[in-house]
This record gives C-alpha cells, sequence and structure tokens, in this order.
C-alpha cells in the first residue's frame, strides 16, 4: 500500500470505526437476537479497534469464518472459504458479514458466498458491503478508484482485489432480503429475518 493511501486510511479511521459500530446497532435493531442464539460471523474479527466486540460479547455461542487467523476473542475459528462453508444448512441462528462479499471475487464467486449464508442462515441473516456509488472508494479513500479499471486499482492498492456491489446487485443476490442503503450512503446491507 502506498504512503498516500496509508495517509489517507489513517485520517478516515474514526469515521471508519463509527461506521463499522452503527451496522452493529442496526443488526441489533433489525433483527433482534437472543443471547442464547448462535452466530457465524464471515470473514469476522475484532476489528481495528473492536469497532465488532458488542457483537462478539453478545453472542456466547458464535463461530467466525476466515481465510487468515485474526483476533476472535472466544468466537470458535473456522478456516474456510465464504464461498464453500463447511457447516450443515440452517447450522447458525445468525449470519453477519461485514465489507466480505466485494473481495470473494467476481459475480459468479459472490452468488457463491450469498447462496452459502442462505443455506446456513436459520433465523437471519445480514449482509453489509460498500456502495459502489458513493463517490470516495471505501478500500483506498480515493475519489471514484472504484471505477477506474482493474490493472489501475491494483497498482494504487496491490494487495486488495475487490468488485463492489451496487442495491440492484444486492437484490439480486440476496432475493428475499430488504436492502437498505445507509443513511450516509457508504454502505449497501441485505438484512432477512426468516
Amino acid at each position: 500500500m502506498n504512503a498516500v493511501v496509508r495517509s489517507l486510511r489513517h485520517a478516515a479511521l474514526p469515521v471508519h470505526r463509527a461506521l463499522r459500530k452503527r451496522k452493529v446497532k442496526l443488526f441489533f435493531d433489525a433483527l433482534q437476537p437472543d443471547k442464547s442464539d448462535t452466530m457465524l460471523d464471515i470473514g469476522g474479527w475484532l476489528g481495528e479497534d473492536g469497532e465488532f466486540s458488542a457483537l462478539y460479547n453478545f453472542f456466547p455461542r458464535m463461530t467466525s469464518i476466515n481465510l487468515i487467523p485474526v483476533d476472535h476473542a472466544h468466537a470458535d475459528f473456522v478456516q474456510g472459504d465464504a464461498c464453500e462453508m463447511p457447516f450443515e444448512s440452517k447450522s447458525y441462528d445468525y449470519v453477519f458479514s461485514n465489507a466480505v462479499i466485494e473481495h470473494v471475487g467476481d459475480y459468479d464467486r459472490q452468488q457463491l458466498m450469498a447462496q452459502e449464508i442462505m443455506r446456513v442462515a436459520r433465523k437471519g441473516f445480514f449482509v453489509a458491503t460498500p456502495n459502489l456509488w458513493f463517490p470516495v472508494d471505501p478500500h483506498s479513500y480515493i475519489p471514484m478508484l472504484q471505477f477506474m479499471p482493474f490493472s489501475i486499482r491494483r497498482r494504487v492498492l496491490p494487495c486488495c482485489d475487490y468488485w463492489m456491489l451496487s442495491a440492484n446487485r444486492m437484490q439480486k443476490l440476496f432475493p428475499s432480503a430488504e436492502i437498505i442503503i445507509t443513511r450516509d450512503c457508504t454502505s449497501i446491507i441485505a438484512v432477512c429475518k426468516i
């Protein structure tokens, strides 16, 4: 990551943390889980500054699936692919995912992840992703970078491949979900109570 992107990301960190905490609140408001429920956090971790700790503190029985081991607090960690999860159907009450689906690959891979989420969730799911149409790229904080050719994005962020989604694409991926664009227009959320 180049120095300009690092500086921009550092400057935006307080806003980034606040937006993540707001998503956690939206999760609780929309799905109203019980403490006895189980949850799967896809790509999950506590966050850069513990912004997802409210989820981890609420659910005593929680699993986190990720390609790489990161701090999962008390959650059971499973190393795995969100597009091919090693769980039985309806094995978790709730599935939560923040800013992962745009990183799994192109639209075909995103469909696989969406199908897996809907297969594994028993009571509901909450999938958040950055809004393609927000004018600032959320991965670099560079205006309009998400609309540049992949080759240019890769030069700016060599370690970060992503395929961002619009609200229409999210609705196609999650047809049973309500699609919410956050008030600040930075994120799109597919939320479904089954």
